[in-house]
């Protein structure tokens, strides 16, 4: 069969990459055991200058051997080879190329040494006046600057190889500027979503080493660096001035002296940043600049995306489904599945679920293939509109063998809200769910909740309540946010107790409660002026589950007592909880929970 046949393929194109890669690593140790070889045949003695024709082990040969292996071990025994040269007085002989090959060789040296022994051979080659070369600046650029905090001390250096005659070029200035993309991404990845001041610094710190490069580089400029300095500057939260780098060397308008020759990635990241500064349709406008002024020789469909990137962004539907209608028609560079998800993921963010539905249509019928991610955008879009069949598209995905996984049910699920409260939604949901198992797709926490909320949506609390149970026995991982879903819908509707007892299950069930929870059934009473309630919820959050009080749960308290007319009970979380834990715990009150409490004492006395 054709899905046997493709197995087959597939595993004979895993073989074929299992032996490539066993080939190449077998290169790799072949050519560090040749290095380890010669340096044991120059260790013994048998040391010669220049290229040694008649095949001896020459210094040259050695050091060449020993920066190809690219480790550290093959850099300490560059070291050692570098240091018994020096003893034996033939430092002197060295020629430029071997020079740069030992500059490469211990460029491979731990952290801890590498910097120090760069140098040392730099001063070492500058004593014995061997010219330095292209080479030579880019293997001193690579073996001192591994991070932003290096860019200053390693311009130093290249300063003083253009004195002594080394070329600076791009390349050199590119690997400066490599050294400052990896830091902001590292400084990205830490930091996730969360800002903080010493992160501000080291953003500050990266930015600044980015554009010293830039600026001392003036006419060195490409591609390459262009696209390396927007790197650093958009990953640091500087796409402005990325912006305005790129304005200034790549329009015709710019001095001819400072113009770059863009890429098609300088472009893309170009088009990248204006979309964050401004919007999609500057990005639009940017793009169509871009092919009036013949920047590329042609334009490709990854430039377009950006575009429809930006449009999904801020769910600009219009401009969005304009772009992509010249693809389809050829006017614009070909759409991918990327181009098509962009323009899905737009009609979602606008609630367009059926213009979303009609697109993918267009655009399947048009030839691109659809994949698990297209599937779980469409069905999301599907979810946020009353319009589109949900349902339909999953099943064709099945038919057509397109890859699903949880998400997918996921998104399904959350397609029948709207409709939940129709006769045998709720139904379907669950089938849906149970399809999902027959499948082989392990239900997730967000499968359950996005079940629980139809249920809420479906008004049939009671089954919510079951579906939760049995979900924890069968081993689905249920959150706080499972519980939150059915407790709020509860106390919303007066369902106080019941509400209480769907908390306790779930912390029977091994549900970590939190203080959310608490706060959102809270506020469910506060809506309700039922102060008694309010206050039931918060005395079991306090003495049942040690959960500590919160300023939030606090004030969402008080405006419910003080709504019920329950001015002493304020006043006494006032005095046991609040007052008492000044200068002890976490500040529990802030400007919002002085208003409820004033007509608390007014009337409490």
């Amino acid at each position: 069969s054709a899905r046997a046949r493709a197995a087959v393929d597939d595993g004979e194109a895993s073989s074929s990459t299992t032996r490539d890669a066993a080939a190449s690593g077998a290169r790799d140790d072949a050519r560090r055991a040749r290095a380890r070889d010669l340096f044991t045949k120059v260790s013994k003695g048998a040391t010669t200058h220049g290229d040694d024709d008649g095949g001896g082990a020459s210094v040259g040969k050695v050091l060449y051997k020993l920066q190809r292996a690219r480790d550290a071990e093959a850099a300490e025994d560059a070291w050692a080879l570098l240091n018994r040269v020096r003893a034996d007085g033939g430092a002197l002989a060295l020629t430029t190329k071997e020079w740069n090959f030992a500059l490469s060789a211990v460029g491979y040296s731990k952290a801890d040494v590498r910097a120090g022994r760069v140098v040392e051979i730099w001063e070492r080659m500058c004593d014995a006046k061997a010219r330095p070369n292209r080479v030579t600046m880019s293997a001193l650029a690579r073996g001192l600057c591994r991070g932003h905090a290096d860019v200053r001390t390693t311009l130093a250096r290249l300063r003083q190889g253009v004195m002594l005659g080394g070329d600076m070029d791009a390349y050199v200035l590119n690997i400066l500027l490599l050294a400052c993309v990896r830091d902001a991404k590292a400084l990205r990845d830490k930091r996730g979503r969360r800002g903080g001041e010493k992160d501000g610094i080291d953003e500050r710190a990266i930015v600044d080493a980015a554009l010293e490069v830039w600026t001392i580089g003036q006419s060195y400029h490409n591609a390459y660096t262009l696209t390396s300095v927007m790197q650093v500057l958009r990953g640091c939260g500087q796409a402005g001035k990325a912006l305005e780098i790129f304005d200034s060397v790549v329009w015709e308008e710019c001095d001819a002296a400072k113009r770059v020759a863009i890429d098609a990635s300088a472009l893309a990241i170009g088009l990248s940043c204006c979309a964050i500064v401004n919007d999609a349709k500057s990005a639009n406008k940017m793009y169509n600049r871009a092919k009036n002024e013949n920047l590329l020789e042609e334009l490709s469909t990854p430039d377009v995306n950006v575009v429809l990137t930006a449009c999904s962004r801020e769910g600009n539907v219009s401009l969005a489904t304009q772009l992509f209608d010249a693809m389809l028609e050829g006017r614009e560079p070909r759409p991918d599945k990327a181009s098509l998800t962009a323009v899905i993921l737009t009609c979602g963010r606008a609630g367009k679920g059926d213009i979303a539905m009609e697109y993918f249509k267009r655009g399947r019928a048009a030839g691109i293939d659809c994949d698990t991610i297209m599937i779980n955008t469409l069905l999301d879009a599907c979810a946020k509109s009353t319009h589109a069949d949900g349902l339909g598209v999953f099943m064709d995905a099945i038919e057509k063998q397109v890859p699903i996984d949880a998400s997918t049910i996921t998104f399904l699920l959350a397609s029948f809200t709207e409709s939940a409260a129709q006769p045998g939604q709720l139904q379907s949901a669950i089938e849906v769910m149970n399809m999902g198992e027959f499948l082989n797709l392990e239900p997730s926490t967000a499968t359950l909740n996005a079940l629980l909320r139809i249920c809420v949506a479906a008004d049939d609390l009671d089954r919510g309540r079951v579906e939760f149970i049995k979900a924890c026995e069968r081993g689905i991982p249920a959150s706080s946010t499972s519980v939150a879903i059915l407790a709020q819908a509860y106390a919303v509707r007066g369902a106080v107790k019941e509400a209480m007892e769907l908390i306790r299950t779930g912390a029977a069930l091994g549900v970590e409660l939190n203080a959310g929870i608490f706060i959102q059934c809270v506020s469910a009473c506060k809506a309700l002026a039922d102060g008694q309630g309010a206050l039931m919820f918060y005395k079991a959050a306090r003495d049942e589950y040690s959960i500590p009080p919160v300023t939030r749960l606090i004030n969402e308290l008080f405006d419910a007592l003080a709504r019920g007319g329950m001015w002493q009970d304020a006043l006494r979380v006032l005095s046991d909880d609040v007052l008492d834990n000044v200068g002890v715990g976490e500040r529990l009150a802030d400007e919002d929970t002085v208003a409820p409490l004033l007509p608390a004492v007014f009337f409490g006395g």
